[in-house]
């Protein structure tokens, strides 16, 4: 005889039966996905680690060479450079150099870029300092309180008195 069910199962059965195809198919896609993006996976993460490989070891060469460099030559880095070099050798050197889930490899190699474009910015701002007062005052100001005189530089201003209005707008 056939299974006894009751009205109520036999309507749950017509109605949820489109929910419980597409629930199925979910789960029997997400684990034919699991099983095929595996290896895709493991060969993306292993040609990155070996990326990241390759950019943290020229780091290391740079810095090593600059580092012994400036113990056998005469004239010596300043105490700034060398211990941006030293934090940047550190940082490589802390480096995990097995596969560990311990580690957060991603944000270690973040901060050595980090630290590489600071130090970028640094040089940058030390260029740009002296020309603040320039960028800061108003053109009334530059011409009124003689700033001319004293916030160009000499060559600079020998050029520009040297030209005619058109040609300096030029």
């Amino acid at each position: 005889m056939a299974e006894d069910k009751d009205f109520n199962d036999i309507l749950d059965d017509i109605v949820l039966g489109e929910e419980r195809e597409h629930k199925e198919s979910y789960e029997q896609g997400f684990k034919a996905g699991s099983e095929a993006g595996n290896p895709e996976g493991y060969h993306l993460g292993y040609h990155r680690g070996a990326e990241l490989g390759r950019e943290l070891g020229y780091y290391l060469g740079i810095i090593t060479h600059y580092i012994n460099l400036n113990e056998e030559s005469e004239k010596k880095y300043s105490e700034k450079l060398l211990t941006q070099l030293t934090k940047v050798k550190d940082l490589i050197d802390a480096f995990p150099r097995t596969n560990s889930e311990d580690h957060d490899i991603l944000e270690s190699s973040m901060n050595t870029r980090i630290l590489k474009i600071r130090n970028h910015i640094d040089c940058i701002t030390k260029y740009l300092t002296p020309l603040l007062p320039i960028a800061n005052c108003h053109m009334v100001e530059f011409l009124t309180q003689n700033h001319w005189d004293k916030l160009l530089p000499v060559p600079l201003r020998d050029t520009l008195n040297g030209l005619q209005l058109n040609e300096a707008l030029e």
